[in-house]
């Protein structure tokens, strides 16, 4: 990289190398995804083999799911021993902040009804920020959408179709 404009150090030569990774580059993700494989590995996690980003961990008899997106990680375990490990392995290396109960994740919202034990997703929020950011009102009527006429597949065709409209190519 090029020493930037007002910095102004005789012993600094005008390239220099950068020995990390600047979060914003392109290449971020990777060195990121390279980095944090390598610290899940490091202590039992196992990536599965239909994404490389989902990592689970036995540990103790207990059971984790670790599910990887850029820089935002989602635990889950029945076991909080397990979770608490996994916390305190990441954030030994990463400064981390933690919600509890997990709510929104990668645009989907999370929502748990733990007496019944369901577990219900959407996407309601991700839905409306892209109708706001393209303007989209949802208030009114809507428009007719102009479609060509699709005919009962049960009726004969030739209720809706005459001679002329038969062209042979």
């Amino acid at each position: 990289m090029r020493r930037p404009p007002g910095l102004t150090d005789e012993h600094m030569p005008a390239i220099v190398k950068i020995k990390k990774c600047l979060y914003g580059m392109p290449q971020a993700a990777a060195y990121f995804h390279a980095h944090s494989d390598k610290l899940l590995r490091s202590f039992g996690c196992v990536p599965t083999a239909e994404d490389d980003c989902c990592y689970t961990l036995h540990y103790m008899g207990a059971f984790a799911i670790i599910n990887k997106h850029v820089d935002d990680f989602g635990l889950m375990s029945k076991s909080q021993m397990l979770l608490d490990y996994i916390k305190s392995k990441l954030s030994g290396v990463y400064e981390i902040t933690v919600d509890e109960d997990m709510h929104y994740y990668l645009g989907y919202n999370i929502m748990r009804d733990r007496p019944k034990r369901r577990l219900t997703l959407n996407q309601s929020g991700y839905i409306n920020e892209f109708l706001d950011r393209y303007h989209f009102d949802l208030s009114g009527p809507f428009p007719s959408t102009p479609m060509d006429y699709i005919p009962d597949k049960h009726k004969n065709t030739s209720d809706f179709l005459s001679k002329k409209d038969i062209v042979d190519f």
